[in-house]
């Protein structure tokens, strides 16, 4: 039988073969030796074998032979085997046996970094073998790291918590900038297209323009045209016409004659001459 310790191992190996010498004939003790010897020269995966090939056929219910299983499977970093072997034993006779039990499972969790499970299966341990000084010293490390455990979750969750507000500015700026670049669009938009509108309202008033220009120069060559145009023959006087006409202007000077001979009105005054 063997014994994992976080601080020193001890194999035990003579406490089983003797069980075995007692209870089995020489070839089973054989068979038990070979297993032990594969063990010792570490390899772990042959021994297993040969010590479940042992259990399978001899001897089922061996806690002692689950007890070596499971440290072979502890030596390979195969905690979760090891544990399940180990379990095998728990409710043994012999407390001391199952102390050493709790203490491998201890073993098994402290590797992996399960410090609260593994505080408990010391404690187990020295509820049935008080005077374990390796159990004691392996129960004080794992309060220690179960500690700093818990220390480093904190600073681990309150460096999530400032992430995770970084995270949270990070995307309420990202927000804000995709606001404003949507306000910056709208607003070139709007002046891209009031630019196109006064471009258009130039383009007609520059139409109109060059409308009435291109207009001024025909209507002048219209007047030019108009005033290039001979008069209109006039109608030539009969004779009787200019008789009549000149009787007529005869007549009027006859009237003009009289008005300028008729006499003027005296005036009602008379003129004193003064004799001086």
């Amino acid at each position: 039988m063997k014994h994992a310790a976080l601080k020193r191992i001890g194999l035990c190996f003579i406490a089983l073969l003797s069980v075995m010498q007692i209870a089995w004939i020489n070839p089973l003790r054989d068979r038990v030796e070979e297993a032990n010897r594969t063990y010792s020269e570490e390899k772990y995966e042959e021994a297993i074998q040969q010590y479940t090939d042992i259990a399978a056929t001899y001897a089922p219910e061996s806690k002692e032979l689950h007890f070596n299983i499971g440290d072979a499977w502890y030596r390979q970093g195969n905690y979760e085997k090891a544990i399940e072997e180990y379990q095998s034993v728990v409710g043994a006779s012999d407390e001391k046996f199952e102390a050493q039990a709790h203490y491998n499972i201890g073993n098994c969790y402290f590797r992996q970094e399960d410090y609260a499970k593994a505080i408990e299966s010391y404690i187990r341990s020295l509820k049935l073998h008080p005077d374990d000084e390796d159990a004691k010293y392996n129960l004080e490390l794992a309060r220690r790291k179960l500690k700093e455990q818990i220390d480093q979750n904190k600073d681990q969750q309150q460096q999530d918590q400032q992430q995770q507000n970084q995270q949270q500015d990070q995307q309420q700026q990202d927000q804000q900038n995709q606001q404003q670049q949507q306000e910056q669009q709208q607003q070139d938009q709007q002046q891209q297209e009031n630019q196109e509108q006064q471009n258009q309202e130039q383009q007609e008033q520059q139409q109109e323009q060059n409308q009435q220009q291109e207009q001024e120069p025909q209507e002048l060559q219209e007047q030019d045209q108009a005033q290039a145009q001979p008069d209109e023959p006039r109608e030539e006087m009969t004779r009787e016409q200019a008789m009549q006409l000149l009787k007529n202007l005869e007549d009027d000077e006859k009237e003009k004659r009289k008005e300028f001979k008729r006499p003027r009105e005296l005036n009602s005054r008379v003129r004193v001459d003064k004799d001086w």
